[in-house]
Formats: structure tokens, C-alpha cells, sequence
């Protein structure tokens, strides 16, 4: 989405470039022992956290919940709208 708010020093609302944000995010989820491609923790992940017998009920929950996501909106050129101004 673009953002909400015009900085003042730039001529035009901007937003994330997913592409070039990418490489960051994938980082973050590395350090954070999560799979890069799901976003969800690995299993080694949540032994370390002693929580290794919860991993395959939580993802078997995940895969069900995510078969009832809704596609993503398309790309949208205004700015999220407010709504507690």
C-alpha cells in the first residue's frame, strides 16, 4: 500500500518495494529460526524454545487455517484509509 502520510521532504506518497525489502525480511527470518519461504518457526526452532511436541499440531492448524485465507486485495494506488482520525 502506499503510505498514509507524504513526507514533506519528498514529492510523492511511496511504498514498500517488496523485491528490494526481500532480502531483509528473509534475513530476519533466518536469525529468527523461522522457514524463510512459510514464515512459520522450524522445528528445531520451537525444541529450542521447548516447545518441539507442539510443532506438527501447530502446523497442521496453520495449513487448515490457511485454506480458509481470502486472496490478497489487489494492488491499491490510494493510501490505506483512516479510520480513527
Amino acid at each position: 500500500y502506499l503510505e498514509n502520510w507524504q513526507n514533506p521532504l519528498l514529492d510523492k506518497r511511496y511504498k514498500l518495494d517488496r523485491e528490494q525489502f526481500r532480502p531483509v525480511m528473509d534475513e530476519y527470518y533466518r536469525l529468527q529460526g523461522w522457514d524463510v519461504e512459510t514464515g512459520w518457526p522450524t522445528r528445531e526452532r520451537m525444541q529450542e524454545l521447548g516447545m518441539g511436541e507442539m510443532y506438527d499440531p501447530m502446523m497442521a492448524g496453520a495449513e487448515k487455517a490457511k485454506e480458509t485465507v481470502p486472496p490478497p486485495p489487489a494492488e491499491l494506488e490510494q493510501p490505506v484509509p483512516q479510520i480513527n482520525d
